[in-house]
């Protein structure tokens, strides 16, 4: 018996040290091993569960994560974890409800309060998502995701020079938390700040400690994406000043690292239409839209570049498509 539960534990261990390295098919083996050894071991089940989160596959996390909470009720991380998951899905009040008993459960779990602040604050319920934040920094106050995360919150709430202290903390903490820098940057900008220098330094950087919605493990997930996120950012601040070639630049390299995202190729379509490269423009959109044809904004974007070079057949067919899939959309007048 005594082998049997070291087995059983240097198996969770294991698949713990998987995750660390982003080795989560490595993981998932381990603790399939390990469910497999003693079927009933609700952390073996919560934990295989929590890989599948980190995997993004929500369906197969929900239903280890319910297993293994029926197994304990009161395990506070499998509870919190279901709710981070609930959160990911959008199924806001399922997660608002886990995470809540999560807290009930372990009133000092920071990781649980900070993902309810999280849900507050894509419901735009950011009073509560503040309180949240402050609640979890009192409880860790060297977290620097959490500062970040207060930081986006009072940017969203309008507060920006409070949003620039905290974004400054959080680097001040962690000079590598990327995702602190281009909050920072976006706070300037709505002070109409240009923080250029800002999201020159991020760009550079890399992100050896990416901002991701929930655990660190998540966030090494998440460092190429935002690696091209925030090169994609710092073109649209360069679009915003009229500075196209710089644009077009940024806009490409994070295409270079994300072939595939519909945004980066869309909005290098924008730059290109606004520099009346119309060749370039359509070829981008067309493209963003292969990649994601359910997007009103690039059928109405490749409308107006078909327009601006008198094709306006195609341009009224792309308009039209536009309002199918947004009723609201509202083709140009002119």
């Amino acid at each position: 018996m005594a082998t049997r539960r070291r087995k059983l534990r240097d198996l969770v261990r294991s698949g713990q040290d998987y995750w660390l390295m982003d080795r989560y098919d490595e993981a998932l083996a381990e603790f399939n091993r390990a469910v497999a050894l003693d079927p009933s071991n609700a952390r073996a089940i919560a934990h295989r569960g929590e890989t599948y989160r980190l995997m993004g596959r929500y369906d197969e996390a929900l239903a280890d994560l319910s297993r293994a909470i029926k197994l304990n009720c009161s395990d506070a991380w499998a509870i919190a974890h279901r709710g981070e998951t609930y959160r990911l899905m959008g199924r806001y009040d399922e997660a608002l409800a886990d995470l809540s008993r999560a807290i009930e459960l372990d009133p000092n779990g920071a990781w649980s309060i900070g993902g309810r602040s999280r849900a507050y604050l894509e419901m735009e319920r950011y009073d509560e998502a503040l309180a949240d934040l402050s609640r979890a920094i009192e409880l860790d106050p060297s977290a620097a995701w959490l500062i970040a995360e207060r930081g986006e919150t009072y940017r969203l709430m309008g507060r920006y020079e409070e949003a620039v202290a905290e974004f400054s903390c959080a680097l001040e903490l962690d000079p590598s938390e990327v995702w602190a820098i281009g909050g920072r940057e976006q706070a300037y900008q709505a002070m109409e700040q240009h923080g250029e220098a800002d999201l020159g330094h991020a760009a550079e950087a890399g992100p050896s400690e990416a901002w991701a919605s929930g655990g660190r493990a998540l966030a090494y997930q998440a460092m190429k994406r935002e690696d091209s996120w925030i090169i994609a950012h710092r073109g649209r601040a360069y679009q915003a000043m009229n500075r196209y070639d710089k644009a077009v630049a940024d806009f490409s390299r994070a295409i270079e690292l994300a072939p595939s995202d519909a945004e980066f190729v869309a909005v290098r379509g924008w730059a290109y239409r606004e520099m009346e490269r119309y060749d370039e423009a359509l070829a981008d959109l067309s493209r963003a839209i292969e990649l994601d044809p359910g997007d009103a904004d690039y059928y109405a974007a490749r409308g107006q570049a078909y327009q601006a070079i008198g094709r306006n057949d195609e341009a009224l067919a792309d308009f039209d498509r536009a309002k199918q899939l947004d009723p609201n959309y509202q083709p140009p007048t002119a």
